[in-house]
Protein backbone atom coordinates (compact mmCIF):
# COMPACT_ATOMS: atom_id res chain seq x y z
CA UNK A 1 0.00 0.00 0.00
CA UNK A 2 2.66 2.79 1.00
CA UNK A 3 3.92 2.36 -2.75
CA UNK A 4 0.80 3.31 -3.83
CA UNK A 5 0.58 5.63 -1.81
CA UNK A 6 3.74 7.07 -3.01
CA UNK A 7 2.73 6.65 -6.48
CA UNK A 8 -0.35 8.84 -6.10
CA UNK A 9 2.10 11.36 -4.34
CA UNK A 10 4.36 11.27 -7.42
CA UNK A 11 1.66 11.59 -9.49
CA UNK A 12 -0.08 14.66 -8.22
CA UNK A 13 3.13 16.49 -7.60
CA UNK A 14 4.01 15.91 -11.37
CA UNK A 15 0.16 16.88 -12.68
CA UNK A 16 1.05 20.11 -10.35
CA UNK A 17 3.87 20.67 -11.80
CA UNK A 18 2.64 20.50 -15.31
CA UNK A 19 -0.11 22.73 -15.11
CA UNK A 20 2.41 25.47 -13.52
CA UNK A 21 4.84 24.84 -16.65
CA UNK A 22 2.46 23.88 -19.27
CA UNK A 23 -1.03 25.58 -20.89
CA UNK A 24 -1.24 22.45 -22.96
CA UNK A 25 -3.27 20.17 -20.10
CA UNK A 26 -6.15 18.62 -21.38
CA UNK A 27 -7.44 18.13 -17.84
CA UNK A 28 -9.94 20.62 -16.11
CA UNK A 29 -11.21 19.71 -13.47
CA UNK A 30 -9.02 21.17 -10.65
CA UNK A 31 -10.10 24.49 -13.05
CA UNK A 32 -13.45 23.40 -11.54
CA UNK A 33 -12.58 22.97 -7.89
CA UNK A 34 -10.03 26.15 -8.50
CA UNK A 35 -13.57 28.31 -9.55
CA UNK A 36 -14.08 30.76 -6.48
CA UNK A 37 -18.02 30.51 -7.16
CA UNK A 38 -17.10 26.80 -6.13
CA UNK A 39 -15.87 26.82 -3.12
CA UNK A 40 -19.01 25.89 -1.55
CA UNK A 41 -18.67 22.38 -3.44
CA UNK A 42 -14.89 22.57 -3.12
CA UNK A 43 -15.38 22.52 1.18
CA UNK A 44 -18.26 19.66 0.64
CA UNK A 45 -16.11 17.25 -1.14
CA UNK A 46 -13.38 18.08 1.33
CA UNK A 47 -15.27 17.03 4.25
CA UNK A 48 -16.38 14.00 2.39
CA UNK A 49 -13.27 12.58 1.98
CA UNK A 50 -11.92 13.62 5.65
CA UNK A 51 -15.29 11.44 7.00
CA UNK A 52 -14.61 8.62 5.12
CA UNK A 53 -11.06 8.53 4.02
CA UNK A 54 -9.66 10.28 7.31
CA UNK A 55 -6.16 11.17 7.23
CA UNK A 56 -4.93 7.65 6.22
CA UNK A 57 -4.68 5.42 3.29
CA UNK A 58 -7.25 5.04 0.59
CA UNK A 59 -8.38 1.38 -0.47
CA UNK A 60 -10.64 -0.48 -2.17
CA UNK A 61 -13.27 -0.21 0.16
CA UNK A 62 -13.62 3.22 1.03
CA UNK A 63 -13.47 4.11 -2.92
CA UNK A 64 -16.61 1.66 -3.32
CA UNK A 65 -18.20 3.69 -0.60
CA UNK A 66 -18.01 7.05 -2.87
CA UNK A 67 -19.52 4.58 -5.79
CA UNK A 68 -22.78 4.60 -4.81
CA UNK A 69 -25.41 5.75 -2.47
CA UNK A 70 -24.82 3.73 0.60
CA UNK A 71 -23.81 2.93 4.04
CA UNK A 72 -20.78 2.52 5.01
CA UNK A 73 -20.13 0.12 7.37
CA UNK A 74 -16.84 0.49 8.97
CA UNK A 75 -18.20 3.59 9.61
CA UNK A 76 -20.83 5.29 11.87
CA UNK A 77 -22.04 7.70 9.40
CA UNK A 78 -23.94 7.39 6.02
CA UNK A 79 -23.12 9.09 2.93
CA UNK A 80 -25.58 11.35 1.85
CA UNK A 81 -24.93 13.13 -1.29
CA UNK A 82 -21.88 11.42 -2.30
CA UNK A 83 -20.45 14.98 -3.68
CA UNK A 84 -17.22 13.69 -5.18
CA UNK A 85 -18.56 11.70 -7.55
CA UNK A 86 -21.48 13.93 -8.24
CA UNK A 87 -18.45 17.05 -8.70
CA UNK A 88 -16.86 14.78 -11.15
CA UNK A 89 -19.53 13.96 -13.22
CA UNK A 90 -20.66 17.36 -13.28
CA UNK A 91 -16.88 18.54 -14.26
CA UNK A 92 -16.99 15.92 -17.30
CA UNK A 93 -20.40 17.32 -18.14
CA UNK A 94 -18.46 20.60 -18.84
CA UNK A 95 -15.76 19.44 -19.86
CA UNK A 96 -15.96 16.22 -21.29
CA UNK A 97 -12.11 14.44 -22.50
CA UNK A 98 -13.09 15.19 -25.93
CA UNK A 99 -14.92 18.10 -27.47
CA UNK A 100 -16.03 15.58 -30.71
CA UNK A 101 -17.56 11.74 -31.18
CA UNK A 102 -17.39 10.89 -34.58
CA UNK A 103 -19.28 8.00 -36.00
CA UNK A 104 -19.65 7.07 -39.89
CA UNK A 105 -23.04 6.34 -41.23
CA UNK A 106 -22.93 2.34 -42.21
CA UNK A 107 -25.75 2.68 -44.95
CA UNK A 108 -28.34 5.42 -46.05
CA UNK A 109 -30.41 6.92 -43.09
CA UNK A 110 -33.46 9.13 -43.60
CA UNK A 111 -33.40 11.02 -40.11
CA UNK A 112 -36.72 13.14 -39.79
CA UNK A 113 -36.39 14.03 -44.25
CA UNK A 114 -32.13 14.64 -43.26
CA UNK A 115 -30.63 12.16 -46.16
CA UNK A 116 -27.41 11.06 -44.22
CA UNK A 117 -25.44 9.04 -47.15
CA UNK A 118 -23.93 5.66 -46.37
CA UNK A 119 -20.07 6.66 -45.54
CA UNK A 120 -20.62 9.97 -44.11
CA UNK A 121 -19.04 11.26 -40.58
CA UNK A 122 -21.32 12.10 -38.26
CA UNK A 123 -19.34 14.36 -36.13
CA UNK A 124 -21.18 15.02 -32.02
CA UNK A 125 -20.27 17.92 -30.29
CA UNK A 126 -20.29 16.98 -26.62
CA UNK A 127 -19.71 20.36 -24.84
CA UNK A 128 -23.22 22.01 -26.94
CA UNK A 129 -24.74 18.46 -26.37
CA UNK A 130 -24.06 18.56 -22.73
CA UNK A 131 -25.40 21.77 -22.07
CA UNK A 132 -28.30 22.21 -24.11
CA UNK A 133 -31.09 23.71 -21.89
CA UNK A 134 -33.52 21.66 -23.39
CA UNK A 135 -32.01 18.43 -22.23
CA UNK A 136 -30.59 19.51 -18.75
CA UNK A 137 -33.07 22.09 -18.11
CA UNK A 138 -32.96 26.52 -17.36
CA UNK A 139 -29.90 25.85 -14.98
CA UNK A 140 -27.60 23.99 -17.87
CA UNK A 141 -24.98 26.19 -18.32
CA UNK A 142 -24.86 26.91 -13.87
CA UNK A 143 -21.80 24.66 -12.31
CA UNK A 144 -24.69 22.32 -10.22
CA UNK A 145 -23.32 19.27 -9.18
CA UNK A 146 -26.64 18.18 -7.45
CA UNK A 147 -28.25 17.74 -10.66
CA UNK A 148 -26.57 14.19 -10.35
CA UNK A 149 -26.92 13.35 -6.87
CA UNK A 150 -30.06 10.74 -8.04
CA UNK A 151 -27.86 9.24 -10.74
CA UNK A 152 -27.56 10.07 -14.68
CA UNK A 153 -30.98 8.94 -14.99
CA UNK A 154 -32.16 11.74 -13.06
CA UNK A 155 -29.52 14.36 -14.23
CA UNK A 156 -31.10 14.49 -17.57
CA UNK A 157 -34.22 14.18 -20.07
CA UNK A 158 -32.69 12.15 -21.84
CA UNK A 159 -29.46 10.09 -20.01
CA UNK A 160 -28.03 8.93 -23.30
CA UNK A 161 -26.80 12.28 -24.17
CA UNK A 162 -24.37 12.07 -21.56
CA UNK A 163 -21.42 10.47 -22.73
CA UNK A 164 -18.19 11.81 -21.87
CA UNK A 165 -17.02 8.56 -22.32
CA UNK A 166 -19.25 7.94 -25.17
CA UNK A 167 -22.06 5.41 -25.46
CA UNK A 168 -22.88 1.98 -26.52
CA UNK A 169 -20.47 -0.46 -28.38
CA UNK A 170 -17.62 2.58 -28.76
CA UNK A 171 -17.95 3.84 -24.87
CA UNK A 172 -14.50 3.95 -23.73
CA UNK A 173 -13.07 0.90 -22.30
CA UNK A 174 -10.96 3.10 -19.91
CA UNK A 175 -13.95 4.73 -18.43
CA UNK A 176 -14.46 3.29 -15.20
CA UNK A 177 -10.21 3.22 -14.15
CA UNK A 178 -10.48 6.94 -15.45
CA UNK A 179 -12.83 7.52 -12.60
CA UNK A 180 -10.94 5.70 -9.96
CA UNK A 181 -8.08 7.62 -10.95
CA UNK A 182 -9.71 10.79 -10.68
CA UNK A 183 -11.38 9.90 -7.50
CA UNK A 184 -8.34 9.35 -5.94
CA UNK A 185 -6.20 11.87 -7.10
CA UNK A 186 -9.03 14.63 -6.15
CA UNK A 187 -9.16 13.11 -2.58
CA UNK A 188 -5.39 13.00 -1.70
CA UNK A 189 -5.26 17.07 -3.61
CA UNK A 190 -8.25 17.78 -1.34
CA UNK A 191 -6.96 16.15 2.11
CA UNK A 192 -3.69 18.45 1.79
CA UNK A 193 -4.44 21.69 -0.39
CA UNK A 194 -7.26 24.33 -0.28
CA UNK A 195 -7.66 26.25 -3.22
CA UNK A 196 -8.43 30.22 -4.51
CA UNK A 197 -8.85 31.61 -7.58
CA UNK A 198 -6.63 34.57 -8.33
CA UNK A 199 -8.55 37.96 -9.45
CA UNK A 200 -5.94 38.07 -12.27
CA UNK A 201 -7.39 34.36 -13.49
CA UNK A 202 -9.18 34.07 -17.01
CA UNK A 203 -10.69 30.81 -17.69
CA UNK A 204 -11.01 30.58 -21.11
CA UNK A 205 -11.37 26.27 -22.45
CA UNK A 206 -10.34 26.02 -25.70
CA UNK A 207 -12.12 23.60 -27.44
CA UNK A 208 -10.37 20.94 -30.09
CA UNK A 209 -10.09 16.90 -30.45
CA UNK A 210 -9.47 17.51 -26.53
CA UNK A 211 -10.66 20.40 -24.34
CA UNK A 212 -7.54 22.70 -23.18
CA UNK A 213 -7.27 25.78 -21.71
CA UNK A 214 -6.02 28.64 -23.47
CA UNK A 215 -4.75 30.34 -20.31
CA UNK A 216 -2.02 28.72 -17.97
CA UNK A 217 -2.64 29.38 -14.19
CA UNK A 218 0.09 29.05 -11.47
CA UNK A 219 -0.19 27.28 -8.25
CA UNK A 220 1.19 28.86 -5.21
Amino acid sequence: MWRLEKEINSKISKLIKQHQSDAQDEHDLLQMILDSANKYWQDRVRVEVIQVCGYGNIDATILKSMKTRSVCKSREFQIRDLHLTIVIQETLRFYPPSSLIVRIALQNINLKGILVPKGMDIQIPMPILHQDSKLWGHDAHKFNPQRFANGVNRACKVPQVYMPFGIGPHVCVGQHLAMLELKVILSLILLKFRFSLSSSYCHSPSFHVLIEPLMEFFFI
